[in-house]
């Protein structure tokens, strides 16, 4: 009957948000994972800088504090 039609239409309509939520889902995984992955080239990159700036200080003949001490 019309109960019937009624509860099958809000089942559907259950199903088509938690799908939409589900590819949101999987969206923001991605953008997380791009994220991290960026994280980490910027994290070498600093390293690299910080190594090259404590070598010049060195040839230089600077023996104060390190560049980015604790990296």
């Amino acid at each position: 009957g019309a109960r019937s039609r009624d509860l099958i239409e809000v089942h559907l309509a259950l199903a088509d948000k938690a799908s939409a939520l589900d590819r949101q889902l999987a969206e923001g995984v991605g953008v997380v994972a791009e994220l991290g992955g960026a994280l980490k080239q910027r994290d070498a990159e600093v390293a690299a800088l910080c190594d090259q700036v404590n070598t010049e200080r060195r040839l230089n003949g600077d023996t104060g504090d390190p560049a980015c001490r604790g990296e």
